[in-house]
């Protein structure tokens, strides 16, 4: 310390310091906001009927015991006096009007539909809860959709002339009306802890099959399946905030179908395999002329298996990569690639026996990884469920539609006779859908990896 006698301070003044220290306490002292005085909408209007009949200034010296200030007192003197002048214009002359309650302006953006058909969507949503009926966006987007095609064709008005609805706008409704997502239970995947590793060495068996065979982009092909309800229902509703029990109508309705779909690394969209439930060919839906090149067929549970399997190879696949081979002048047994999942009923000796004869090379997506290495996972799967979501609004917004003009609200009609030619319609729109869009298909290949090892 001795050594502070040889320098100069040049800090501030032990005062200047002082009232820096000060400064900063009184800033951190947090400010409590000042309390406020709530009045409800019949205070409001005994208030605004005293300041109509005696004055503002009489007004706020009789409520004295209330914190009022002149100017809000004189807004609902105002407000008083038009909603008076409102009543008196609507009821019969010489009768009494009298105005009990001034309820203030409402805050936040005006409903999409409107105040008119907002409310009416909300009449709806509350009868179909009470029957039971799961509700999710699907359900009300296809509701607000009837409403909007019945009164925008009788000319009432809506908020704007052509409303898009969605998703999210969906959710808003339900958030509006205190509706929260309920569900028993739920599922998450889990990446194994050496993805990368496993990916890398994916890619590089896909890569030194493609490398060493010369095999080009028409021939590496990807299959996959996956399961689509007739009907676009689900365990999750949306109900009331704090209700202990949920009731769902329908909440275990399996009916399925499942649809295998394949595409190419160039983009091509092939022809579908669809398996219905059942034994024979009375399973399939009636009066419906499925496009040529599909196949249809079932299973006693509609899962695919070995013999749906082998059916797809011989119906689908192979035809596929033989008229490939002559399109492109090559070899009649000219090497090609399928990439598919590790399921049971896929990956049995028949089916390899079958693509080894026809010279096709497969490489497995490895188990787990599906939702990163799998390109219909990644492009096409979630694309097809939206899509046929899309369809069944539509179908069920021109329901609504119906019932509306016939002034009745009953459950839809959603029996399998008359639900699965509608979705085999909707799936026949799909799959033309992915056909003239390969940018689609050559998306999921490259968010895979598998066009950069090409």
């Amino acid at each position: 310390m001795a050594l502070l006698k040889y320098f100069k301070y040049k800090g501030p003044a032990k005062c200047d310091i002082v009232v820096q220290e000060n400064e900063r306490e009184e800033k951190s002292v947090k400010q409590v906001r000042g309390t406020y005085e709530k009045f409800s909408p019949k205070d409001k209007a005994s208030i605004g009927k005293y300041a109509s009949e005696h004055g503002v200034t009489k007004a706020v010296q009789h409520f004295k015991e209330k914190p009022l200030k002149e100017s809000t007192v004189r807004d609902w003197k105002k407000a008083y006096e038009i909603e008076l002048r409102h009543k008196r214009m609507s009821s019969e002359p010489g009768k009494a009007v009298v105005v009990s309650s001034l309820e203030g302006k409402k805050r936040g953006r005006p409903p999409l539909l409107g105040v008119k058909l907002d409310l009416l969507l909300q009449e709806r949503i509350v009868a179909m809860r009470e029957r039971g009926t799961p509700i999710g966006s699907s359900t009300v987007i296809g509701i607000g959709k009837g409403i909007l095609m019945r009164h925008e064709k009788h000319g009432e008005e809506s908020k704007e002339p052509s409303v898009t609805l969605n998703k999210d706008w969906a959710i808003g409704v339900l958030r509006r009306m205190n509706f929260t997502k309920r569900r028993a239970n739920s599922k998450s995947k889990v990446l194994p802890s050496n993805f990368d590793t496993i990916k890398e060495q994916f890619l590089f068996d896909v890569e030194a099959i493609v490398m060493m065979e010369d095999i080009p982009k028409e021939l590496i092909i990807n299959w996959d399946q996956t399961a689509m309800k007739i009907v676009p229902t689900s365990s999750w509703t949306m109900e009331k905030r704090g209700t202990k029990r949920v009731e769902i109508a329908a909440a275990d309705d399996k009916r399925q179908i499942t649809a295998l779909f394949t595409c190419t690394a160039a983009g091509k969209f092939l022809p579908i395999q669809l398996i219905y439930e059942g034994s024979t060919n009375r399973c399939f839906p009636k009066n419906v002329t499925f496009p040529q090149g599909w196949n249809i067929t079932c299973s006693p549970n509609h899962w695919s298996n070995g013999d749906t399997m082998i059916e797809y190879l011989n119906e689908i696949l192979i035809p596929y990569v033989t008229e490939k081979r002559k399109e492109l002048q090559l070899p009649a047994d000219y090497p090609s690639l399928a990439l598919f999942d590790i399921f049971k009923g896929q990956c049995t000796n028949e089916v390899y026996d079958l693509l080894s004869r026809n010279n096709i090379f497969y490489v497995f997506i490895p188990a787990n990884c599906t939702d990163k290495l799998q390109p219909l996972d990644l492009s096409v799967n979630k694309a097809a469920k939206d899509f046929m979501k899309r369809k069944f609004q539509e179908w069920y917004g021109r329901i609504i539609n119906q019932q509306l003009t016939d002034g009745v609200c009953e459950d839809v009609d959603m029996r399998l006779s008359r639900m699965k030619p509608l979705t085999a319609m909707w799936a026949i729109d799909m799959v033309k859908y992915f056909v003239a869009r390969p940018e689609i298909i050559i998306n999921g290949f490259s968010a895979a990896g598998i066009l950069d090892v090409l």
